[in-house]
């Protein structure tokens, strides 16, 4: 191993990361300067206010996007990592706050600790482990902070407006070895309005999941008694609590595990929980048992059966389907499913199936959101380097690897995910008691150093 950071730089590196987390940059609702919300806006600002005093030079892009830059040439490195996060679910399922930053057992706790602020803070102090070197340079390294990368990407968007992009890239937001293949992420939404129904329902409002890219660990919905039905045919379990309302209503909650899409669990969804109670306990003619139906006939299966689409390929295995959003009210239904679909795939075979199936549902059904599949030979050049760098560092001889996940990779042409997440380490990104061990963002900082080096470097 080439470069080994300082303690004094890796504690440094540690402090500024339990600051970095102690900001809930959730997205929200624009305000001035801030196109997603004051929260990220504020890491951002951090984020980059650090990495001035560190000694790098510095700019933000309308405040969509940050920049760090070092190096010199006429080619470029990109670095894309970002500061925004998902939210944080339910305060009680974490042993510590969520913004904490606490450090215990050896680890650093909360949210965004692995996805992504962790890694983004190692590679800003790699960055400043080779600053310090007396080093000739082949490429220019841009670090790209991105803000919007857990929802809709608009930050990407909007730099590949106002930016050339990178040569070369990589994001510390997947797997080590190398992630070379990712899968396609396709987010449908299915739909209908509640005047069609000509069945009436107690239940008179539910609401399950706010990310697209998240399964909920908690799905609400309001029940208004009527003379056919009684308050005894709703009991609390395990996972289900009753709650009577001033009103008179009863408030249901459902509570499961809040997890990742790309990794569904359908038994610990929310939105299962609470339907299949639901189906328990409504009176038989009930209107909300058309979603309940559809919901059973469609969406319930994770490998996509109810779509049709039970498919696979040898490169990133197979195709999941998990729900993650669910809202019911006086005007609609809106229920919403997140499928990852194998790299060897085209878009069209997807929905050309999805179109077959769901023909005959008198549900209307969209595509909400579409991410292209990735997949770089693991011989290319680019792969091979990055390999190389990895089996030195951690004396493994492991294979390229393929996931679920999304990542910037998408974002350019000859960009791969590179870590952060390493063999044996547990992942945990999206989930509660989120955390890394400390251990482990040593290892970044020194890996991404080595990698930046034997990327960009003139090597005589």
């Amino acid at each position: 191993m080439k470069f080994r950071v300082s303690e004094e730089q890796y504690r440094q590196c540690i402090e500024s990361l339990q600051e970095l987390i102690r900001i809930p940059s959730v997205k929200a609702a624009p305000t001035e300067g801030n196109p997603f919300g004051e929260q990220i806006g504020k890491a951002l600002d951090f984020f980059l206010g650090h990495a001035k005093q560190l000694g790098f030079t510095v700019r933000d892009i309308d405040r969509y996007v940050g920049i760090v830059e070092m190096g010199e040439g006429d080619e470029e490195l990109g670095i894309l990592v970002h500061i925004d996060v998902v939210p944080e679910g339910d305060h009680s399922a974490w042993r510590f706050a969520p913004y904490s930053a606490e450090i215990h057992d050896g680890s650093i706790w909360g949210r965004g600790t692995l996805d992504d602020k962790g890694p983004a803070m190692a590679v800003l102090y790699a960055m400043k482990l080779l600053a310090d070197q007396n080093i000739q340079w082949n490429k220019r390294v841009r670090l790209i902070i991105g803000t919007d990368e857990e929802s809709s990407w608009q930050d990407i968007a909007y730099y590949k407006q106002k930016e050339k992009p990178p040569t070369i890239a990589f994001t510390p937001d997947g797997c080590f070895p190398v992630t070379n293949s990712e899968k396609g992420i396709l987010t449908l939404g299915y739909e209908k309005q509640r005047e069609q129904a000509s069945i009436a329902s107690i239940v008179k409002e539910v609401q399950a999941g706010e990310r697209h890219n998240v399964t909920p660990g908690v799905a609400k919905a309001v029940i208004q008694l009527s003379h056919e039905s009684s308050i005894e045919a709703f009991k609390s379990t395990d996972q289900i609590s009753i709650e009577l309302q001033s009103d008179g209503r009863i408030l249901i909650t459902a509570k499961g595990v809040a997890g990742r899409t790309s990794d569904p669990n359908v038994e610990t969804n929310a939105i299962h929980i609470l339907l299949t109670y639901l189906k328990q306990c409504l009176p038989k003619n009930d209107g909300f048992r058309e979603v309940i139906d559809f919901y059973k006939t469609y969406v319930q299966d994770s490998n996509g059966a109810g779509h049709d689409c039970q498919l696979s390929d040898e490169i990133s295995g197979e195709l999941t389907l998990a729900p993650c959003v669910l809202e019911w009210n006086s005007f609609r239904v809106n229920l919403v499913s997140n499928i990852r679909y194998p790299s060897s795939l085209q878009l069209e075979e997807i929905l050309d199936r999805v179109r077959g199936k769901l023909a005959s549902s008198s549900f209307t059904w969209s595509v909400v959101e579409h991410k292209a599949p990735i997949f770089v030979p693991k011989d290319d050049p680019f792969i091979t380097k990055l390999m190389h760098v990895y089996t030195s560092y951690f004396n493994r001889q492991d294979e390229p690897l393929s996931i679920s996940g999304g990542t910037y990779a998408r974002a350019f042409p000859n960009t791969v995910a590179f870590g952060a997440l390493i063999p044996g380490k547990p992942l945990n990104a999206h989930e509660a008691n989120e955390h890394v061990e400390l251990k482990v963002v040593q290892d970044w900082i020194q890996i991404y150093a080595n990698a930046i080096y034997a990327l960009v470097a003139k090597i005589e």
